[in-house]
């Protein structure tokens, strides 16, 4: 899976967790650019994230996760071995 794959992929898990169409998320996007992400969304895009790539966030990476460009590293790591 490309980056480019995965930005796709996440794109629209931001846009069903928040519930904003045409959300446009980049490797600087977090969560002081989104009105929306709560502690409780924040667990529920995890939620999602885990059922989309078929992996568990470990508690040490999603605590690593200042930036949506964290969350696409951890992903590719885990989807690609990368």
């Amino acid at each position: 899976m490309t980056q480019e794959e995965i930005y796709q992929r996440l794109t629209e898990l931001f846009c069903k967790t928040f519930k904003r169409e045409g959300l446009v998320i980049t490797a600087d996007t977090s969560a002081a650019d989104i009105p929306e992400w709560t502690s409780l969304t924040y667990m529920n895009l995890v939620f999602e994230i885990e059922q989309a790539f078929g992996f568990t966030v470990k508690l040490k990476d999603m605590m690593s996760w200042q930036k949506v460009g964290d969350m696409v590293q951890t992903i590719n790591k885990k989807v690609n071995g990368n």
